[in-house]
């Protein structure tokens, strides 16, 4: 199956064959019939374990994203109509460079910046919890 790579960002891209990867290696081998019952569902919490750490990852890359939209308000709408559509780091671009507020707008950056690292470092951590990251 092809992938078009306009309607799928990056997270999918790379997450797409890495599931299929895991499915077609485990998969045949649990379906095979001499495979014990009670291996069987040991091999599904590892298939699960495995994807739920790709899916942590994408949600990692997908969350840093939704931080990254600066642009697209700029361009599109820069706000309009009245303000609906601004985001934290539109708002720190006006203050800054149109109002020349230089320590506000840099303050506006900071917690941008501080928002996107605590919320990276509590998904690796989560991630981590689970033995698959060192």
């Amino acid at each position: 199956m092809r992938i078009p790579l306009t309607k799928y960002g990056l997270p999918e891209v790379v997450l797409y064959p890495l599931v299929m990867l895991v499915v077609a290696i485990v998969y045949p081998i649990i379906a095979v019939k001499c495979f014990p019952d009670w291996a069987r569902g040991t091999a599904w919490a590892l298939v699960t374990f495995w994807l739920v750490e790709l899916l942590l990852v994408a949600l990692l890359f997908r969350v840093m994203d939704a931080f990254r939209v600066f642009d697209l308000v700029f361009v599109m709408t820069q706000g309009a109509p009245a303000g609906q559509t601004s985001v934290m780091q539109y708002f720190g671009y006006l203050k800054m460079f149109p109002e020349q507020q230089y320590g506000y707008g840099a303050a506006v950056s900071v917690v941008v910046f501080v928002i996107i690292a605590a919320l990276s470092v509590l998904l690796v951590r989560t991630v981590g919890r689970r033995g698959l990251v060192e």
